[in-house]
């Protein structure tokens, strides 16, 4: 059975009262965080690590410790995901970040050139190389952030943007696994992956 297939099965071990636990370490501490909690469903347990600042080598390494300890808990306080969010900003060590977190098991929501692009696509669409301060101008320009806090305002628009904005990040993706373009080439982001699994209501 596959790591994953390991934590599927002790998810269907736990009672319906008890709450997915998805444990969610993140390269900024204030606006991936703020949204995600604000697309967390009430059946999950959301929590964040420590973490603000890693890189994502960093970030992929510390996540890999969260599992060692994770495996020595009681199964009951066990997290059922774990999650790594970055961007591509200029990090160096990105590829062995990725590729680490995948031979770890660790899922990863990776951003090019940054988060703000995948604000942006709720409200419209960026299919062109863009680098990564223009794409956070034209965040703020759309009144979705100010300094590094997502608006009040932006926040209904945000949550119905998030279908066109899946829609979008799914659609290039899909393009470029036809012409054999390089996962996560610019512009790319699947954050929609962990907001799908944060809405899952009948998650116990």
């Amino acid at each position: 059975m596959t790591k994953r297939g390991r934590r599927a099965h002790r998810r269907q071990l736990h009672s319906k009262e008890q709450k997915r636990r998805i444990r969610v370490l993140t390269e900024g501490a204030v606006t991936e965080q703020s949204y995600l909690r604000e697309f967390c469903a009430e059946g999950i347990n959301l929590e964040f690590a420590q973490t603000s600042g890693f890189a994502p080598l960093s970030l992929v390494q510390r996540a890999r410790q969260e599992l060692k300890q994770d495996k020595r808990s009681h199964v009951d306080e066990r997290f059922d995901d774990i999650w790594c969010v970055f961007d591509r900003d200029e990090h160096p060590h990105l590829k062995p970040a990725i590729q680490e977190a995948r031979d770890a098991g660790i899922n990863i929501a990776f951003s090019n050139p940054c988060f703000e692009l995948w604000l942006v696509w709720h409200l419209e669409n960026q299919s062109a190389h863009v680098e990564r301060r223009a794409i956070q101008r034209r965040c703020q320009d759309l009144g979705l952030i100010q300094g590094k806090q997502i608006t009040k305002e932006a926040m209904p628009k945000l949550r119905d943007g998030f279908p066109e904005a899946r829609h979008r990040a799914k659609s290039l993706d899909k393009s470029r696994e036809s012409d054999g373009t390089e996962y996560g080439a610019n512009p790319h982001s699947d954050v929609w992956r962990l907001v799908e699994l944060l809405q899952e209501n009948d998650c116990a």
